[in-house]
C-alpha cells in the first residue's frame, strides 16, 4: 500500500479525544449506543471529522494484554470507517463480554455500532 493511501486512512492525533473535558462532555451530553461488547457515547463536534476516545477499564476487560487487544481492534475499525462517520466525538467503553470475544465478533459488533452512529447521529438534511 502506498504512503498516500496509508495517510488517508491513518489515525493521527487530531482524530483522538485527548483531554479530560472532551471525555466528560461526551459522557455528559452524548447519545448512548451499545450492544453486548461495547458502549458508545456519541456527541456532535464542530469539526469536519469524527474523533475517537477509548475508555477500556482494567476491571472490565482484564490485564494489559487483553485491554490492548480490545483497543487495537477498536482503533483499527474506527480507522477503516472514519471516512463514513459523521463529525462526532465517540467514546468507546468495553463491556465484560469483550474480554473473551474473538476479534471477528468484536469487529462485527463495531461495524453494527458505526452504522447506528451514522443513522442516528448524522446531521439532518432539512437545515
Amino acid at each position: 500500500m502506498n504512503a498516500r493511501r496509508v495517510a488517508q486512512f491513518g489515525f493521527a492525533a487530531n482524530l483522538r479525544l485527548r483531554r479530560k473535558r472532551e471525555f466528560d462532555a461526551a459522557f455528559k451530553t452524548g447519545r448512548r449506543i451499545s450492544d453486548s461488547f461495547f458502549s458508545l457515547s456519541v456527541r456532535p463536534n464542530d469539526l469536519a471529522f469524527p474523533r475517537l476516545g477509548l475508555a477500556i477499564a482494567a476491571r472490565t476487560v482484564g490485564n494489559a494484554v487483553a485491554r490492548n487487544r480490545v483497543r487495537r481492534t477498536i482503533k483499527e475499525s474506527f480507522r477503516l470507517h472514519q471516512r463514513v462517520l459523521p463529525a462526532v466525538d465517540i467514546v468507546v467503553g468495553a463491556r465484560n463480554a469483550a474480554r473473551a470475544a474473538p476479534n471477528a465478533d468484536m469487529r462485527a459488533s463495531l461495524e453494527r455500532l458505526w452504522q447506528r452512529v451514522i443513522s442516528q447521529c448524522a446531521p439532518s438534511s432539512a437545515a
